[in-house]
């Protein structure tokens, strides 16, 4: 149980660290050209979410089962948007203005923040543990032999 909060916090940092440098590129505008073609829809309590494949501008397929992250209004089946290849493990993004940087370098801080309270609890804790038992440890007493 005490190992929850540490775990939990190297995992936002390094799911921060794996979305931040491609959503930087896509907020840049680098990466490789191309289309997303929406294949399936999958949807939740708060939104839906397309995913499909990526097809260069020669017509081939050069990502399958990806994500499309960007504003994209309403979708159907075979629908193709500009996208964005950057890299990201999941997903492609929109051609312009994307700015998931935002989420991944917040998911960044939090983890970094809370990884800082736990490892600053551990040294406090071990300090008033080593306090709480040098006031209760009773002084030898002196034999009086000399």
């Amino acid at each position: 149980m005490k190992w929850i909060i540490p775990i939990g916090t190297v995992v936002f940092i390094v799911a921060g660290a794996i979305g931040l440098g491609p959503a930087l590129a896509a907020a840049e505008g680098h990466g490789t050209a191309g289309y997303f073609v929406a294949e399936s829809q999958a949807c939740n309590k708060s939104d839906c979410g397309w995913s499909g494949n990526f097809v260069a501008p020669d017509g081939r397929v050069t990502r399958w089962n990806v994500g499309f992250l960007g504003p994209h209004g309403t979708l159907y089946r075979g629908d193709r948007l500009a996208a964005l290849d950057t890299g990201d493990p999941s997903s492609v993004y929109a051609r312009h203005g994307s700015r998931d940087w935002i989420g991944a370098l917040a998911a960044i801080v939090i983890g970094v923040i809370g990884f800082g309270l736990w490892a600053w609890r551990v040294p406090y804790r071990a300090a008033r543990r080593r306090a709480r038992r040098d006031r209760f440890v009773i002084p030898e007493a002196d034999s009086g032999v000399q």
